[in-house]
């Protein structure tokens, strides 16, 4: 009887260490795999983020109403994130609604809680294929 528990006890040991043999270097591909493919994601943003060529004009319209037009001279479609500043504060982030097409100027009104800004800072981005923001490290300046 003590003679099958001790082969039964072999027969387990044995099986995690061939276990273990194969499940280390699986685990350990999976994470090598993720960090390449996160690094190559970078990458491909950087590169993206290069060929914008985006512009804007602002417009005050009344208290806290802006018309902005955003024109995109690269060869991407480019969605957007802005901020108005005034000399005393600045203004929430909101995003402009909707891309702007490639070679083509986009303006839209939209309200910020700011009056009297002199200043517009955009930052492009782009959705990428699972609808997640993937934002760009540039950010396009114009005093208004």
């Amino acid at each position: 009887m003590k003679t099958g528990w001790i082969v039964l006890i072999v027969i387990l040991a044995v099986l995690l260490v061939i276990g273990g043999i194969i499940l280390v270097p699986y685990l350990m591909w999976n994470k090598v795999k993720n960090v390449v493919g996160e690094g190559s994601t970078q990458i491909d943003l950087a590169q993206e983020c290069r060929s914008v060529e985006l512009y804007a004009e602002v417009s005050e319209i009344g208290r806290g109403q802006y018309e902005i037009r955003l024109i995109n001279n690269g060869n991407k479609n480019v969605w957007a994130k802005l901020v108005l500043f005034n000399t005393n504060s600045y203004s929430e982030v909101l995003d402009f609604g909707g891309y702007v097409p490639a070679l083509t100027p986009k303006t839209k009104t939209l309200d910020f809680e700011i009056i009297g800004a002199n200043k517009i800072e955009v930052t492009p981005y782009f959705i990428n294929e699972f609808g997640e923001e993937s934002i760009c490290p540039t950010t396009m300046s114009v005093d208004i």
